[in-house]
C-alpha cells in the first residue's frame, strides 16, 4: 500500500465547486480535494443522501465541505446553485469566492441514429453542454482572478462509436466550448482545461463492464492494461487545479490510460 499523498499547499484555503460530486468521478474529485485541504462545494442533481455521505467523508478527514443541489438540465438551476454556494461558503465563514470549478456532472445518453429524437438530443445537450456553460456564466462573479475551470468530457469524441452518437456530439461540443472559454477568460487570469476520461468503472459504466468480454477487451486495448478507476481521473483533475498547472489552458487532456493508442 502506498502512503497517502501529501497535501498540495496550493489547494490550502482554496474553494472548489464540483458538479456531479455525489458519485463517480465527481465524488472522487471532491474527496481528493478535501484530502488536500480545499473547501469543497459538493453539488448533486437528485441524490442528496449520497452528497451528504461525501460531505461527511471530507469532514472525517479534517476538511470542509457542504452540499448544494440543482438539476443542471433546468435553465434556471445554475443561478440558484451559485446562490446556494455563496450561502454555503458564508455559513462556513469562508470568503464568497471560487478558486476552482470542476464541471463533472453529466448524463450518459445512449443511442445511434435510429434512437435520435428531438427530446433525446435536447437532453444530451442540456445536461452535458448547456448546463455547464450557464453555470460558468452564473459563477463569474464568484470566480477568483486566478481560478481554474476543468470541464469533463469524454475520450469517445476522437473515435467513431455510433451507439453513443448524441453523447459523443455533446461531449465534443463541451471540448470546443472549453477551448473558447479559455480564450475569453484568459485575460482575467482564469485557466480552462478539459479532461477527457476513457472507460472508467462507475455506476454508469457498470452495465457495459458486466457484458461478457467487454471489460477484458477494453483492458487489452488499453496501454496500461486495466479499466480506469474514478480516482485515476480525479488525481489528474486535482493536479490541473493546482498552481503547478497554471500555464496550461485551452487544452483537452485525455485521461484514459492509453486506450486504443
Amino acid at each position: 500500500m502506498t502512503d497517502p499523498p501529501d497535501k498540495d499547499m496550493s489547494l490550502q484555503s482554496r474553494t472548489v465547486l464540483v458538479t456531479g460530486a455525489s458519485r463517480g468521478i465527481g465524488r472522487a474529485v471532491a474527496l481528493a480535494l478535501g484530502a488536500r485541504g480545499a473547501t469543497v462545494a459538493v453539488h448533486f442533481g437528485h441524490r442528496d443522501d449520497l452528497a451528504r455521505e461525501v460531505v461527511a467523508a471530507v469532514e472525517a478527514g479534517g476538511g470542509r465541505a457542504f452540499a448544494a443541489g440543482a438539476d443542471l438540465a433546468s435553465p434556471d438551476a445554475p443561478g440558484r446553485l451559485v446562490d446556494d454556494v455563496r450561502s454555503g461558503l458564508e455559513t462556513l465563514g469562508a470568503q464568497p469566492a471560487l478558486h476552482g470549478l470542476v464541471l463533472s456532472a453529466g448524463e450518459l445518453v445512449v443511442g445511434g441514429l435510429e434512437e435520435l429524437t428531438a427530446e433525446s438530443f435536447d437532453r444530451a445537450m442540456a445536461v452535458n453542454v448547456r448546463g455547464p456553460l450557464l453555470l460558468v456564466r452564473a459563477a463569474l462573479a464568484l470566480l477568483a482572478p486566478d481560478a481554474r475551470i476543468v470541464t469533463v468530457s469524454a475520450a469517445i469524441t476522437r473515435r467513431a462509436n455510433p451507439d453513443v452518437l448524441m453523447q459523443s456530439a455533446a461531449k465534443a461540443a463541451l471540448q470546443d466550448a472549453s477551448r473558447n472559454l479559455a480564450a475569453e477568460l484568459g485575460p482575467r487570469g482564469i485557466g480552462v482545461v478539459d479532461v477527457a476520461p476513457g472507460v472508467v468503472r462507475t455506476d454508469l459504466s457498470a452495465p457495459y463492464l458486466a457484458t461478457a468480454g467487454y471489460a477484458q477487451d477494453t483492458a487489452a486495448a488499453t496501454a496500461l492494461r486495466r479499466i480506469g478507476e474514478p480516482e485515476d481521473v480525479a488525481d489528474a483533475i486535482v493536479a490541473l487545479l493546482g498552481a503547478g498547472a497554471r500555464w496550461i489552458t485551452g487544452q483537452t487532456i485525455e485521461a484514459g490510460g492509453g486506450y486504443r493508442l
